[in-house]
């Protein structure tokens, strides 16, 4: 999956690094999910990065296993939501919902930071146990299943 992360996101971050941590560094580590950047959001990502170290470490992290994902807009009036329309997954994460007008977010999915967080953790993975009882226990499947008839 490819998200759009509004630069307010990344600020918070660069102030609460619990966002920086959990939030940020996620799309650091081995999973399908890129942040979607061009020339003018990695900008506001480094302007961000000029006094911030957690920062810098995310944009030097995201660039050193290049999983960016480069996409430029043909509009760019808010270059966030308009790279996000124009993106194929149009997921977007903002700081707070009220960041942009609800008609900004139209077509989108909108995540704030904390539902984020929550979208992005890795599932896990569930161990099937069966647990047989009695002598003569059996199990099958398929077309040819005595259980199927």
């Amino acid at each position: 999956m490819d998200y759009t992360v509004c630069s307010k996101v990344v600020n918070y971050a660069s102030e609460d690094y619990k966002y920086a941590f959990d939030l940020l560094m996620q799309f650091t580590y081995e999973n399908p999910h890129r942040v979607i950047i061009n020339d003018e959001i990695l900008d506001e990502y480094l302007k961000l990065a000029e006094n911030n170290y957690v920062i810098k470490s995310w944009i030097t992290g995201m660039d050193y296993k290049k999983y960016w994902k480069k996409l430029t807009p043909k509009d760019k009036e808010n270059i966030f939501i308009d790279t996000c329309k124009f993106s194929s997954d149009k997921k977007i994460i903002v700081n707070e919902k009220e960041d942009y007008s609800e008609s900004d977010y139209l077509g989108l999915d909108v995540f704030n930071k904390d539902e984020a967080i929550e979208h992005l953790k890795p599932t896990k993975k569930v161990k099937n146990k069966i647990i047989q009882k009695g002598k003569k226990n059996q199990m099958s499947n398929g077309n040819n299943s005595p259980n199927s008839k």
